[in-house]
């Protein structure tokens, strides 16, 4: 309602034929605007991911212990530059900017691109690991 109201007095809006399906569109926009911004912004440490994981699970104290074994074997598979680049970023809390300086890499959007690219081979590897143990 807040937004109809701010869309009225700024002269976005001169004639609404169905205010239902205005207010459901901004609803709808306003949850995908949301979710972009939780994507955008939440990169899960996979291991607090896995504690997330075995917390959602009744505590499963197994289960966590579990995913972080499996979570260290990630790592060391993971080998450099990506094993070094995840532990700066995500257990030294170093941002982008000095990453790039310590590793010799050209900007700050290098990393960005770089850690992505090995959080995508983490989860993967992850995955595959879950996978296996559950056979």
């Amino acid at each position: 309602m807040i937004i109809l109201y701010d869309n009225v007095i700024q002269g976005k809006v001169d004639k609404i034929d169905n205010i239902k399906n205005y207010l459901f569109t901004i609803g709808k926009n306003k949850a995908f605007e949301l979710f972009r911004h939780k994507k955008k912004n939440t990169i899960y440490d996979d291991i607090s991911y896995a504690y997330y994981i075995a917390d959602e699970k009744d505590n499963n104290k197994q289960e966590l212990e579990t995913n972080i074994s499996k979570m260290q074997v990630v790592l060391r598979q993971l080998g450099d530059p990506c094993k070094t680049l995840l532990e700066l970023f995500y257990f030294k809390k170093m941002n982008n900017s000095e990453i790039a300086v310590l590793m010799d890499y050209q900007n700050e959007n290098t990393v960005k691109t770089k850690k992505y690219k090995c959080i995508q081979r983490a989860r993967k590897l992850f995955i595959d690991a879950k996978a296996l143990t559950n056979d």
